[in-house]
Formats: C-alpha cells, sequence, structure tokens
C-alpha cells in the first residue's frame, strides 16, 4: 500500500498490490488497485489475473471507474475460465436514490456464451437496471435484453416477498448447446423458442410456460421436436404439464400430469414411451460399455418430490443390445419387459444373445438409483455355455483368446 487519504479536502491517491487474497470462497491473484479522485478520465483502476469464487472462474479483469454527480460509472474486460478466446466486455453503472435504494443499470455490453457473443441491451436503452431495497430483500428487474445474430433474450420482473413477485422471459431461436451447463455424458443440441409468466400478488396468481425445441439432438442422436406446456395457479400453488416428443409425426414421448411447488416440485405425471430410440445414452458407458441400442414402449407414473423422484410402471425393449469393446463382445438383448418399482429398474428372466456365436444367458435382477444418480447394480447372470472373452493376441495384452462362462455370476455395486 501506497499514496495518500487527505481528510480535509476530500481526497485520495494510493496504490495497492497484492499477490493474493482470499475471503470466504472468493479468491483474488496478482492484484493491482489504483485510486484517484483527482483524475478526471477514471478515479478507479483494477487489475487482476486470475478470480474465482463459486459461481465463475475467470482471468485478466481490467476494472475502471469514474464518478459523474451521484453516480459511479463502471468499464471492465475480463476472460472467462471457459471461454479462453472470447472476451466478456461489461459496462454498468450503480447510484442510490433518496430511499436508500440501490440502482444497478446494465450499459451496452458483450459476453460470450457457448460459441457465440452476445449484445445486452444493444440500444443503450436507460431501463434496461435491477434495483434493490436498502435491506436487499426487495429486487426489481426493470428490462433486461440481450441479442446474438437472430437469437435474442428479454427478461423482466420483480420479488418483494414469497407471496408478491412476478417473471417474464422470452427466449427466440436460442441455440440450447450455449446456455445449459456442459454435461460430458449428454450432448444436448437444439433451437429453444419459450415464452414464461409467473405472478404471484394479491390481485393475480397465474402460471403460464409455453416452450419448443427444435431439432432436439443428444450425443448426435436425432429425437425430434419436443414441446411443453405448463399453466397454473400459484396462490394455489398447483400447476398442469403436458410434454411431447414428435419425430417424423410419431409421438415417441408423451407427459400428462400435476406438479405442485415452485421451490422443491412435487411430481405427479404419467408418462408414455412408444418405439422410443435409446441409442443417445451410449456416452453413458464410457469406456466400459458401448453402442447401447433399442426402442422403448410403455407407461411409467412419476412421483414424489424433484429431489426424490420414485417411478412405477413397465417398459418393454426391442432390439436392444450393447458392446463391451474391451473384450470385444457384443450381446443383444431379446424383446424383455423392465418394472420400475420405487428407485428400481427390475429385469426377470432377460435373455442375453452374444453375436459372434449365438451363445446364451439369463440375467436376473435390478439396478437401483437415489434421484437417477448413484446407480447400483445387482444382477445375477446363469448360463451353460456364454462367450465372455473373444480378443486377439497383441503385444500389450495380459490376456486374450476366448472365455466362456459356465455357472453363475453375482454381479453387485456401485456402477
Amino acid at each position: 500500500l501506497n499514496g495518500n487519504i487527505n481528510s480535509n479536502n476530500s481526497t485520495a491517491k494510493f496504490v495497492i498490490d497484492a499477490p493474493l487474497i482470499k475471503y470466504k470462497k472468493i479468491q483474488l491473484e496478482n492484484l493491482h488497485f489504483e485510486f484517484d479522485t483527482k483524475n478526471p478520465s477514471q478515479n478507479s483502476y483494477l487489475s487482476v489475473t486470475n478470480f474465482s469464487n463459486k459461481f465463475f472462474n475467470g482471468n485478466n479483469l481490467n476494472l475502471t471507474s469514474v464518478k459523474e454527480n451521484d453516480t459511479l460509472f463502471f468499464r471492465s474486460e475480463f476472460q472467462g475460465a471457459n471461454f479462453s478466446k472470447s472476451l466478456f466486455n461489461v459496462d454498468f453503472y450503480h447510484t442510490n436514490n433518496k430511499n436508500g435504494a440501490s440502482y444497478f443499470g446494465i450499459k451496452k455490453s458483450t459476453i460470450p456464451i457457448g460459441t457465440k457473443s452476445w449484445t445486452i441491451n444493444p440500444k443503450d436503452l436507460v431501463n434496461q437496471k435491477i434495483s434493490f431495497s436498502q435491506n436487499f430483500e426487495e429486487v426489481f428487474l426493470n428490462s433486461l435484453t440481450a441479442f446474438s445474430e437472430n437469437q435474442s433474450l428479454s427478461v423482466s420482473g420483480s420479488y418483494l416477498n414469497p407471496s408478491v413477485f412476478d417473471l417474464k422471459l422470452d427466449l427466440k431461436n436460442v441455440l440450447i448447446e450455449n446456455i445449459l451447463p456442459i454435461i460430458p455424458t449428454f450432448k444436448i443440441a437444439g433451437k429453444i423458442d419459450l415464452k414464461a409468466n409467473i405472478v404471484r400478488s394479491t390481485l393475480k396468481n397465474k402460471l403460464d410456460i409455453e416452450s419448443n425445441i427444435e431439432s432436439l439432438n443428444i450425443n448426435n442422436h436425432y429425437l425430434g421436436d419436443l414441446n411443453f406446456t405448463s399453466t397454473g395457479n400459484t396462490k394455489l400453488n398447483t400447476y398442469v404439464a403436458n410434454l411431447n416428443l414428435l419425430k417424423d409425426s410419431s409421438r415417441n414421448i408423451e407427459l400428462k400430469g400435476l406438479w405442485q411447488g415452485l421451490e422443491d416440485p412435487t411430481l405427479n405425471f404419467n408418462l408414455d414411451f412408444n418405439d422410443f430410440d435409446i441409442s443417445f445414452l451410449t456416452p453413458l458407458g464410457k469406456k466400459s460399455l458401448n453402442d447401447i441400442r433399442g426402442k422403448v414402449g410403455g407407461s411409467v407414473t412419476l412421483l414424489g418430490s424433484l429431489s426424490n423422484i420414485k417411478h412405477n410402471g413397465n417398459l418393454n425393449l426391442v432390439n436392444g443390445g450393447f458392446s463391451v469393446p474391451f473384450l470385444n463382445l457384443k450381446y443383444d438383448i431379446e424383446p424383455t419387459n423392465v418394472t420400475l418399482e420405487d428407485k428400481s429398474f427390475i429385469f426377470k428372466s432377460t435373455n442375453l444373445v452374444d453375436s459372434e456365436e449365438g451363445t446364451t444367458a439369463l440375467v436376473n435382477g435390478n439396478f437401483s438409483h437415489t434421484n437417477f444418480s448413484n446407480w447400483l447394480a445387482s444382477l445375477t447372470i446363469n448360463s451353460n455355455r456364454m462367450l465372455l472373452l473373444n480378443t486377439i493376441q497383441k503385444p500389450e495384452s495380459l490376456f486374450f483368446g476366448q472365455g466362456y462362462l459356465d455357472g453363475s455370476v453375482i454381479l453387485y455395486g456401485p456402477t
């Protein structure tokens, strides 16, 4: 720290340098800060090589500010950790009204989202701002718009308390692969249009959601067009939902039912599958399983809170199969029924056939889960002759040749 502060004439000029600053979950590396009340172009300058918190990681931050009357204007540029080639340019201002409420206005700015650059408040309108009450319990978002080529987003709303709030959200032609978080085993693509309006007050209580995802694609598998609508009363906190997945004029998935609550919704959905292709699940097998395939039909009921979903029903699988590349095996699953009970997928007398020699095995057991994660297998495999190894000799091979199962194998544990 180097500089001086004069309280007699309210002037200050100083410099702060710090190799590392940590506060709770915030970390700043190689911080340099300059402050000068007499500098007409910028009162402060901040540079940080790397910064991180629980929401965002970035680097090469440069932030300047200048005060005009009672308003403090900021200009910033930085790079996100996941956007090494794209630069955030965010300009904003802050002021307070006579009641102590804080106003943050967003000026024309650009941010990278996915592979595209978005312009926020492209016309530099003065109404694009968010305000907080003095105790930060009330929030008002007057308007916020953003554009990227033919993609657009607008959002506005307010929150006074759990009984009085509203939100309006409008998305047009937005590429969902650019706005969803990265999921290694689920690469999702498509174009979404969405209109959502949620209001709760003494005069009006309503939820309306209408959305359509055109050309939904998961893991490079085209699934079709997905439509979702939901309406209801925010005072009663009960909503009707409908979802359809349409491909080549066929309805592969249909969902109807009710959900209650906005924070941790409780579901009561009926879900019907018709000739639904599950090939997009292949990446779930990682390096152990490959070429997961099959088509699913049947009906399932989803019950319980979103954080603790249970399911009941029956599904039928046809043209099913998978490969085990490490062992050079390819298995077909003969048509079978799968029972869904509570949190388990139960297989009874399911026949596996290897495609090399036609040997078979009978599988019984289940896969269970905790909210579709932490999967646990409990399977018994019986066979008089089942091909389990089919590899050729390589210099790095620990074992090779053909191996067969004659007897029973029990598989139990996390997958």
